[in-house]
């Protein structure tokens, strides 16, 4: 494997820094103490009731320190928004279960995930619901299985702003669902897949790319043969290794039918999302992302705005949720801020109102405290960067 310089970015603000001289380090060590007061606070108290007391203090701080970090890169145009579901804050969007309707009785019974031969399909059916108006089908013609179904747990996911990328959200595939997977993605004409589990989050039988440290150039899915495009260069690391690209080539074959062949990157965040080293390696990811998936227009540096032979990003977490809400809503606001950049505007992003339109497409799109707080550490990250 070859290894990349690491990333040259700024550390991340952080509250054990020496100089707190910037807005972000400042702000950010003011969360890191409200919230310690708040462990502290758990710590010595015991009961439902105090408990209950502990996580509402936690939550104020919490929701306090997020709005403060929005408010601070000029993203959040108020901490109150007019939605599609009345009248949202960030709060709502992140703790209130019901602020946002999902699928009501009528519509679970008639939802294709529901039915009795795709239910295996899901890891958990229960809770990742997959509306019907935004379901990935898969397309069935020319591919090989045993399975006729055209369904995948899969959501397209068209986020606010973010100059009208089209993101696939999606699970991990099962060891039965593997092949769907790449189905989806050639049929799709997706140039990019994002997977943002760590290898020690995925078990051996669950690896859904050839490995090639077990000396495996090669895995076939049903119609699909998905190969290195070289055994030099077909995996690099960037990042310090925090990020692996996989550049495959997969080809289709069907009886009867011509070859068809199409060349698909695949990048792996190697770290927990929640963690400090995150930080970094979304931004790298990021970068990494609007290069594999960029048209040719893009690539020559005539346009930023996503062209026609742009096709979905596919980006998957363990269940399609909380990490994969956390990344589009990421990687759309960078893309948004270029683009109002470029035109002279001014930058907004709403994040309640973002939330809520992720969870109206895929209800499980819904960023924990901790991702949302790291989408944040990468923004403002990049803000002091550009700043200097």
């Amino acid at each position: 494997q070859a290894e990349e310089s690491p990333s040259s970015s700024s550390p991340h603000p952080d509250s054990s820094s020496p100089s707190l001289a910037n807005p972000a380090a400042r702000l950010l060590s003011g969360a890191s103490r409200k919230l310690s007061r708040a462990t502290a606070l758990g710590s010595t108290r015991t009961g439902e009731a105090d408990k209950d007391v502990v996580d509402e203090v936690a939550r104020e701080a919490t929701v306090t320190t997020l709005t403060s970090m929005a408010d601070t890169l000029a993203l959040s145009e108020s901490s109150r928004v007019a939605t599609l579901f009345g009248e949202l804050s960030l709060a709502d969007a992140l703790f209130n279960p019901s602020t946002i309707p999902e699928f009501t009785d009528r519509g679970r019974r008639k939802a294709v995930a529901n039915r009795s031969e795709n239910v295996a399909k899901s890891r958990d059916p229960g809770a990742i619901l997959v509306p019907e108006k935004t379901r990935v089908k898969l397309d069935t013609s020319g591919f090989y299985s045993r399975d006729s179904s055209d369904f995948i747990n899969a959501s397209y996911v068209v986020p606010k702003g973010g100059g009208a990328r089209v993101y696939i959200a999606t699970q991990a595939p099962l060891e039965a669902t593997m092949a769907h997977l790449w189905q989806m993605a050639f049929s799709k004409g997706a140039r990019t897949v994002v997977c943002l589990c760590p290898d020690d989050e995925l078990i051996s039988k669950e690896v859904y790319w050839p490995a090639a440290d077990m000396g495996e150039a090669s895995r076939t899915f049903g119609s699909l043969s998905v190969s290195y495009a070289s055994i030099v260069s077909g995996i690099r690391t960037l990042g310090g290794g925090s990020v692996v690209r996989r550049d495959f080539m997969l080809v289709k074959t069907a009886k009867g039918a011509q070859r068809e062949t199409r060349r698909l990157v695949h990048l792996q965040l190697n770290v927990p999302f929640a963690s400090a080293e995150a930080v970094d390696a979304l931004g790298v990811l990021c970068n990494a992302v609007d290069v594999a998936s960029a048209g040719p227009a893009r690539l020559a540096g005539k346009s930023s705005q996503p062209s026609p032979e742009e096709r979905p990003i596919i980006v998957h977490d363990v269940l399609g949720a909380g990490r994969a809400a956390a990344f589009i809503l990421l990687h759309a606001e960078r893309a948004n801020s270029r683009i109002l950049g470029e035109a002279g505007r001014p930058v907004t992003f709403n994040f309640p109102a973002a939330i809520a339109h992720l969870r109206s497409q895929r209800p499980a799109l819904k960023p924990s405290v901790k991702e949302l707080e790291v989408v944040l550490r990468v923004l403002l990250s990049r803000q002091s960067s550009d700043a200097k």
